[in-house]
């Protein structure tokens, strides 16, 4: 950072301009993904207590969509391992 910092530079960083015109509801999934994935989520193993206060509030097919938006983005980040022939 200290030698290139516009390589840091959120307003120009590619997915940020990529996550700006996403659908709202696409954008959150997306949030609600990063924090997930957060390395302080996966550490401390609260991702699914962050998933049930993300859906708490929402009825069964809100839920259900906002739960297939983020499958859908976990298998294009952290494709499963190819099968073994």
């Amino acid at each position: 950072m200290a030698k290139e910092p516009e390589l840091f530079d959120c307003a120009a960083c590619p997915v940020a301009l990529a996550q700006a015109d996403l659908w709202p509801e696409n954008a959150e999934a997306w949030d609600l993904f990063e924090a997930i994935a957060s390395r302080a989520a996966v550490d401390l193993q609260m991702g699914g207590t962050v998933l049930a206060h993300a859906l708490a509030d929402r009825d069964t097919d809100d839920g259900l969509i906002l739960v297939r938006r983020l499958a859908v983005l976990y298998d294009r980040i952290c494709p499963p391992p190819a099968p073994k022939a």
